[in-house]
């Protein structure tokens, strides 16, 4: 399938934008009854006080808990609305970025939480932006990335307020995962009859 790159990002950051309100109290009720359990994961593995890149944060949901827990995170997403919405519930240091083009320096972070950002990009793109995940990564940091569980990849929504999905079967996304970057945990967790996968990676 040809993509435009421009297309299928825009259209996403334009739904996320549309949604924002609607969506926004349910990514404070999803961080705490499941993926909070993944974060105190993510942050049993990391020294105090590291730098986090909270990639797709969406309203900041994983920021703020970051943040309580004494580490400095960088809340970042494609979507104006969500950007706000981070900037009004007082998160210092956010930034609106398209996550197939970091601007970080190489080895600047401690550790990227990609919680369900990375199922937006298509597959034939998702090697490139794993390419830059781990060149902003520190040696020895730590990536989180959750998937969702199904098969196929493509939009899904209203006219108007689509998204582009990717989904994936278990083991399917291992795959993609590049040399240095090792996975040390893996989880499979169902909510509301979706199940959510989980890997958890060390860049070596």
């Amino acid at each position: 399938m040809a993509l435009d790159p421009a297309d299928y990002k825009r259209q996403t950051m334009h739904a996320y934008d549309g949604l924002a309100a609607e969506v926004v109290p349910g990514f404070d009720d999803f961080f705490e009854t499941y993926a909070r359990l993944e974060a105190d994961h993510f942050l049993a593995r990391l020294d105090p006080g590291g730098m986090i890149l909270d990639l797709g944060c969406g309203p900041g949901s994983a920021s703020r808990y970051f943040a309580r827990r004494g580490y400095a995170p960088v809340s970042a997403d494609l979507s104006e609305a969500m950007v706000k919405e981070c900037k009004r519930r007082g998160l210092d240091n956010v930034i609106r970025l398209d996550l197939e083009a970091l601007p970080f320096r190489h080895g600047s972070l401690d550790a990227i939480w990609a919680h369900t950002s990375l199922l937006h990009v298509p597959k034939a793109r998702l090697t490139r932006a794993l390419e830059g995940l781990k060149k902003a990564l520190r040696p020895g940091g730590a990536i989180f990335i959750a998937l969702i569980q199904g098969d196929g990849e493509g939009y899904q929504g209203q006219p108007g307020i689509e998204r582009w999905f990717s989904y994936f079967r278990v083991g399917e996304f291992e795959s993609y995962i590049l040399e240095g970057l090792t996975v040390v945990r893996r989880s499979q967790i169902e909510r509301k009859s979706v199940t959510f996968l989980g890997v958890h990676l060390r860049n070596r």
